[in-house]
């Protein structure tokens, strides 16, 4: 085999232009044509043309190979979305808060239990009543622990009753203890003010006091309009309370 040297001349960048030795030159096909071509071309059989790949350019050989990623990008999407249809139809679209709501519950579910379990237990009440549903709760965190809930429950002799009622933690007992349970008729409810405008407290020693109102609550849970009937949720202060 006879060794040739090549000796490169400066020519543009998509081609090259290569002197022999014994004289002569020729014009290489770019890069990327000469790589494919290199690829595909087989030493036998006549071999093949540079820039090349059998009988097809290079350049509709790359778009070929372009649209059969396509078309696979294409039946991996459409595949896609078929598992994602028969998820949704089965479990239906994904719920956010699930879980916050869930704990929700049953912190509301606990205060309404605790409340009646105690008013039930209590020989002077001679009408028991029981759980038809919780409502909706606080929990109310200072130096004390306490919680509000309604709940409608409803006793043998009669109809549904919407109630409110505050508990305490004991810890003690390591439990709750119920400290107001009253039935609310709807002109003797109204909402905890959480929520409702600013307010103050430049004194954090001697903060402002509202016996009328909760302001650990918002409006969705009602108190009895008598404030003095529980013992949370006086302090008239934004941010005074942490609640949830």
């Amino acid at each position: 085999m006879l060794a040739v040297a090549l000796r490169e001349r400066r020519v543009p960048a998509s081609s090259r232009r290569v002197t022999f030795r014994w004289g002569g030159e020729a014009v290489l096909a770019p890069t990327t044509a000469r790589r494919a071509a290199a690829f595909r071309w087989g030493w036998g059989g006549g071999g093949a043309v540079p820039g090349r790949i059998g009988n097809l350019r290079a350049g509709q050989h790359m778009n070929q190979i372009k649209k059969r990623k396509m078309k696979k990008g294409c039946k991996l999407k459409m595949r896609n979305a078929t598992i994602l249809q028969l998820l949704t139809e089965k479990t239906g679209p994904p719920k956010q808060n699930t879980d916050c709501t869930a704990a929700a519950q049953r912190q509301s579910n606990n205060y309404a239990k605790t409340a009646l379990e105690h008013y039930n237990k209590d020989e002077n009440n001679k009408t028991q009543y029981r759980l038809i549903k919780a409502l909706k709760s606080c929990a109310i965190q200072t130096n004390e622990s306490y919680g509000h809930v309604n709940f409608v429950a409803s006793s043998s002799d009669s109809k549904e009753e919407f109630f409110f009622a505050e508990v305490c933690y004991d810890p003690e007992s390591n439990g709750l203890v119920p400290t107001c349970m009253v039935s609310l008729e709807e002109n003797n409810r109204i909402g905890g003010l959480l929520g409702i405008g600013f307010v103050g407290c430049p004194d954090l020693l001697n903060p402002p006091i509202d016996d009328n109102h909760c302001y650990a609550c918002d409006d969705s849970v009602k108190h009895p309009i008598d404030g003095t009937l529980f013992n949370a949720g006086h302090v008239a202060a934004t941010g005074f309370y942490t609640s949830f």
